[in-house]
């Protein structure tokens, strides 16, 4: 008979398996917009005015805590204005998303901003006010990947507002920053490639370095060879009264060496 896991230890181990059929962000974005349609088509008429009508109450208060500089309220009154919306409200929707983006811009929160500009021209936003606070959040953000996008979105709003002189001086300070980013860029490509250059040079010159190295103590060994071999011819010739400084040693071209006594 199996003995039984006790009761922590089971879900010990089921806590740690994977969730089978786990959602994915888009099948919960789908699911929770089949909820708001089927919840939306029991709504009688009179309760959806009431929606509508809270929804922009929301939106009111917004635009009062924003003109008195409480951005952090006036976004949170723009959020339930958003979050409380009929998906038939794709007009005010625009309005309220980009009327959190300039909030969200006063509170520097740069890509949320850009996110909220994006949401409202998806719903249609019925003028330039959130490419204009997309353009501004782009380019204060400070971070030069988003340069590009910036300048792209001030292009636009030159072709719609032609004499504008503040969108002309933006355009030229970004093209200015954007060609010393790439030229920062190419730099630092540069650099790497010398340093990956240098590496792959490297074992070749330890290979170099090693047969000097080599070379060296292949001459030192010869040459403890030769005072080894002159010690014990010394030895050998010294009841003959003669040393090896009688003799030398003469290289022959085939390699090789004789030895002859000297006159």
């Amino acid at each position: 008979m199996d003995e039984k896991l006790p009761e922590q230890v089971e879900s010990a181990i089921n806590d740690d398996k994977p969730e089978e059929n786990a959602e994915t962000v888009e099948e919960k974005a789908e699911r929770e917009l089949d909820e708001q349609k089927s919840r939306e088509l029991l709504l009688t008429d009179e309760q959806k005015s009431k929606i509508v009508e809270e929804c922009e109450n929301y939106k009111k208060e917004g635009n009062t805590n924003f003109g008195n500089g409480r951005w952090k309220e006036a976004e949170d009154f723009y959020t339930r204005a958003i979050d409380h919306s009929l998906l038939s409200m794709k007009e005010q929707k625009a309005v309220f998303y980009s009327n959190r983006a300039a909030a969200r811009i006063k509170l520097e929160l740069w890509e949320a901003a850009i996110d909220d500009c994006n949401k409202a021209e998806e719903f249609g936003a019925p003028n330039d006010k959130p490419l204009e606070r997309r353009a501004f959040a782009r380019y204060h953000s400070k971070d030069d990947k988003l340069y590009d996008s910036a300048l792209e979105d001030y292009k636009k709003l030159l072709e719609k507002k032609p004499g504008q002189k503040q969108y002309q001086e933006i355009i030229k300070e970004l093209e200015g920053k954007i060609a010393e980013r790439n030229e920062k860029m190419k730099q630092e490509m540069f650099s790497q490639l010398k340093n990956l250059g240098n590496l792959c040079l490297r074992p070749f010159e330890i290979i170099k370095e090693l047969e000097g190295k080599i070379a060296e103590r292949n001459e030192k060994m010869k040459q403890e060879m030769f005072s080894q071999l002159k010690n014990l011819g010394n030895l050998c010739l010294r009841p003959f009264g003669l040393s090896t400084d009688n003799f030398q040693l003469v290289e022959q071209p085939g390699g090789g060496y004789s030895i002859n006594m000297k006159q």
